[in-house]
């Protein structure tokens, strides 16, 4: 209850030290929603750079202990790691097109593909998304299974590197009523 009502003052807040960043430049400070009494969100800026951004809780300028995740000491302040990626591309679907019941394997060529451990595929057409794991196999490639779809044509196919933000570029899948498929 106590940090929910210094949330709520602005007392408490996000200082966010963005990647490439000098020791010298200070942090910036960014407010922080209270979610539940261990638990605050905020909105972290874009970056110029992939890398490594160190966040830590600050309460009135003070520093606190950071909170739950992969902490680590910088002097007194604790912080924790929030990795920014640089965009990815993606050139080509194999196969490009499969049956409606979907199971077929995706090999996905591209560039700037790292192994986060939560790459997933989003498949949309018509208003309807459906996402599923993908592999990462080399800094050029990621593997998933299609999904089953509910009609034949075009999907639009997005990567999402960290499992939630997707890349804005897109490749097609064309999902078929038979059971061929287009190389």
């Amino acid at each position: 209850e106590h940090l929910g009502r210094a949330v709520n003052r602005g007392e408490i807040a996000i200082s966010l030290r963005l990647p490439l960043a000098r020791s010298a430049d200070a942090p910036l400070v960014l407010p922080a929603e209270f979610v539940s009494d261990r638990a605050l969100r905020c909105s972290l800026p874009p970056s110029a750079a992939p890398g490594a951004a160190l966040l830590s809780l600050s309460t009135g300028g003070l520093p606190t202990a950071s909170a739950s995740g992969d902490a680590h000491g910088e002097g007194e302040r604790a912080h924790i790691t929030f990795r920014y990626y640089a965009p990815c591309a993606l050139l080509r679907l194999r196969p490009n097109a499969g049956p409606l019941q979907g199971g077929t394997l995706v090999s996905c060529s591209g560039r700037g593909f790292v192994p986060t451990g939560e790459i997933i595929a989003r498949f949309s057409a018509g208003g309807v998304e459906t996402c599923v794991p993908a592999a990462y196999i080399c800094e050029s490639e990621v593997r998933f299974l299609s999904p089953g779809f509910h009609d034949a044509g075009e999907t639009r196919v997005q990567l999402a590197l960290n499992g939630s933000v997707f890349d804005e570029s897109a490749l097609t899948f064309h999902y078929q009523s038979h059971g061929c498929s287009l190389q």
